[in-house]
């Protein structure tokens, strides 16, 4: 028994050291700013949670510390980009399991076991990694092919709702890896796909560009519920000279006229209800509402 229990120390052992030499071996290569490595950093702008109390009751504040996150993100700029995908990456790697199995063994010392809990820790800071990657916009482009890896790990769900989340900052240049994630990735994450790809259409519907708002408006138009807002866009499209362009609103709209035509007639006439309310804001809410519709109406016509 006890010649087993030595085998496995031993295993333990070699196993703690060989996470100790890759764990500083991956930190010495981490850009630094102020003498400190980028994982350093993100530990430091850990959301902080206060507790006060007044004579009523006891409540809380958070402190997200996000002005020493974007400093350290301006100093570095996108050097520190690989970093955060290194540790997004470690969220749900066998090194971390391994950590957590070996702190979970009675035989460990004590003094091993609190120090790979720490590093255990930076498992909480996926929000801190993704706002970091959001912060860097179209600069973070080049870690796309990383972010899709994730995603279509089957092996890091942690990370990779993370990773979609990230993407979804980096608007239109994500989403052709997003859409090779709706085959790639696993079918849980699926879900979590569609709607980083709807809001990226969404935002691209505010676009300058004439072309990015009518495929975002086409491409939301074969969503079941798709918003309001592509409307107007296709409307648009309908002064289109392309005949193409033409027939693909029109085929949108033969969807989705027949249903938020009647919602917006019934809006319309549940506000006029509520203009002869006995309620006096009510009432100011409804007739600001009814006459800002007139003034629309009045603004169509020839």
């Amino acid at each position: 028994m006890n010649v087993q229990r030595h085998k496995w120390i031993t295993v333990l052992a070699i196993a703690v050291v060989a996470a100790g030499a890759l764990w500083l071996w991956q930190r010495s290569k981490e850009p630094r700013y102020q003498g400190r490595t980028v994982r350093q950093w993100i530990k430091i702008v850990r959301p902080t949670k206060t507790y006060h109390t007044n004579v009523e009751n006891i409540y809380s504040s958070v402190d997200y510390h996000e002005k020493e996150l974007v400093q350290m993100l301006n100093a570095l700029g996108t050097n520190a980009a690989p970093a955060l995908i290194q540790i997004l990456d470690e969220a749900d790697s066998t090194m971390t399991k391994l950590k957590a199995a070996v702190t979970r063994t009675k035989w460990v010392p004590n003094s091993v076991k609190s120090a790979l809990e720490a590093d255990l820790s930076e498992r909480w800071v996926s929000s801190q990694i993704t706002h970091g990657l959001r912060y860097f916009g179209s600069n973070a482009i080049p870690v796309i092919p990383d972010l899709e890896r994730i995603i279509c790990d089957p092996e890091k769900p942690r990370a990779a709702s993370s990773a979609c989340y990230a993407l979804c900052a980096l608007g239109a240049p994500a989403l052709p890896a997003l859409h090779r994630q709706l085959t790639n990735a696993p079918s849980s994450l699926r879900p979590w796909i569609h709607a980083t790809i709807q809001t990226i259409y969404r935002n691209s519907l505010n676009s300058k560009n004439v072309r990015e708002r009518e495929e975002a408006a086409l491409a939301l138009s074969k969503y079941s519920r798709p918003p309001f807002e592509i409307i107007p866009v296709l409307l648009d499209m309908l002064e289109s000279p392309d005949p193409k362009r033409q027939k693909q609103s029109l085929d949108a709209l033969a969807v989705h006229l027949p249903t938020m035509a009647p919602l917006l007639v019934a809006a319309r006439e549940a506000v006029t209800k509520m203009a002869a309310s006995e309620d006096p804001e009510t009432r100011r809410l409804a007739n600001k509402i009814l006459a800002d519709l007139r003034h629309h109406d009045s603004k169509q016509k020839p």
